[in-house]
């Protein structure tokens, strides 16, 4: 209805939120929390009448399970694909971007981090989604350029009016970056620990 939402990742939080634009101030305003779950990379589609979220959860092999929530509204309330986690594959289960349709077929990106995180992104083609059933195939797999210098990972792909837009990175080694990296794996132990 012309109104412009946002969705940021807030699993630290352990919720999934709902932000609303306001036109006028530029400020977004909280409407709701969605879910109530630690979840990764919230993706959302409008599919036959209904909305569905697609994540991963922090708390649980946040690469390799899929989680997907479905609701009549998007303020919810939201409820749990009864297969969930609805797939369980490292290569192609995390999201990466919003879930676009093609040639009236809809098409997931999600990220292969097999080799390493956001190492490539897989789309995937939906074959079944209900509140029922879940089925997708791979489609295409979009690999980073090896001689280029963003040559690590390919993480995220959006597009929307004529525009794509994606991340990718580089690997370098600085000894600050080990510190952050120790910070952020003894930060982790405590969140599961419940040390917050």
């Amino acid at each position: 209805n012309d109104d412009v939402y946002c969705i940021p990742e807030t699993a630290c939080a352990g919720s999934v939120d709902l932000y609303k634009l306001d036109l006028i101030s530029g400020c977004l305003k909280k409407i709701c929390s969605m879910i109530n779950e630690s979840v990764l990379d919230p993706t959302i589609i409008k599919h036959h009448d209904m909305y569905w979220l697609f994540s991963t959860l922090s708390t649980e092999n946040s690469n390799a399970n899929l989680y997907i929530w479905f609701a009549e509204k998007i303020e919810g309330p939201w409820q749990a694909h009864p297969l969930n986690p609805v797939k369980t594959d490292v290569t192609s289960a995390r999201p990466a971007g919003h879930i676009f349709t093609y040639e009236k077929e809809n098409y997931r990106p999600s990220q292969d981090s097999s080799r390493t995180y956001g190492g490539s992104i897989v789309i995937n083609r939906l074959k079944i989604l209900n509140e029922k059933q879940f089925e997708e195939e791979p489609f295409v797999c979009i690999g980073p350029l090896a001689n280029e210098k963003y040559r690590t990972g390919f993480h995220t792909l959006n597009g929307s009016n004529g525009w794509i837009v994606f991340d990718a990175k580089y690997s370098r080694f600085l000894l600050i970056g080990l510190t952050g990296k120790l910070m952020r794996y003894i930060r982790r132990i405590m969140w599961n620990m419940g040390i917050r």
